[in-house]
């Protein structure tokens, strides 16, 4: 049985009734990225919407977005964004 809401690739797969290697190379040759990728894209454009937010920590709006970790959050948001979270949210001021 799969879950309502896709939070991995494993989710995803299960939803459109593929395994997930299959899904990963379909969705790789179809969007031209891989699926984390795409995924974390999601995720962040939450998260940029959370962090303008002073009343949501930086760890809530972490978790709300999809991660399960604090510190994959702030790796893949400096990966991505070029700063850190806390960063991000004082130059939304």
């Amino acid at each position: 049985m799969c879950k309502d809401t896709i939070q991995s690739l494993n989710d995803a797969a299960c939803a459109a009734g593929f395994s997930e290697y299959y899904f990963s190379r379909l969705f790789k040759n179809v969007m031209d990225r891989g699926f984390s990728d795409f995924l974390n894209e999601v995720r962040l454009k939450k998260a940029e919407i959370l962090l303008a937010d002073p009343d949501i920590t930086i760890t809530e709006a972490a978790h709300r977005s999809g991660f399960n970790s604090i510190s994959t959050f702030n790796r893949v948001f400096r990966s991505v964004k070029g700063c850190s979270p806390g960063r991000f949210r004082s130059l939304q001021v």
